[in-house]
């Protein structure tokens, strides 16, 4: 939800993609510094945050080939005897902040309000029941 409040990234969809990660080999400390960049990621290439989620996993598992085709460079070098950090770093240096700066603009707040609206109405449809 932190993220969701700074960025037009929408809540849920961030907690399905770290479920994602986290079926790999991640640990938390590794889960909570990816997500964020995980998110730039599918906001600066317009892709649906579980999909950006699978392109990550996929990477820090072994396949660059994942990151590649969504445009993103990664050191081969570095990724041969560290993918999580060559991942990483190819996400920090590529979409690093992005959403963040996205979510400031005019259309990312409405986006980041419509996203709190939609959070309010599945509250107040769970006391309902």
């Amino acid at each position: 939800q932190a993220i969701q409040g700074k960025t037009a990234a929408d809540g849920d969809n961030i907690v399905a993609g770290i479920a994602v990660l986290a079926q790999g080999r991640l640990n938390a400390a590794q889960i909570k510094e990816l997500t964020p960049l995980v998110v730039d990621l599918a906001r600066k290439k317009g892709i649906d945050e579980v999909s950006a989620f699978t392109l990550a996993s996929k990477a820090v598992n072994g396949n660059a080939g994942a990151l590649k085709r969504a445009g993103i460079v990664v050191d081969e070098s570095a990724f041969k005897t560290d993918a999580y950090g060559a991942t990483v770093e190819a996400l920090r240096s590529s979409v690093g902040g992005f959403a963040e700066s996205e979510g400031k603009t005019f259309a990312g707040s409405i986006t980041r309000l419509k996203n709190e609206l939609g959070d309010l109405a599945e509250g107040v449809g769970v006391g309902r029941k």
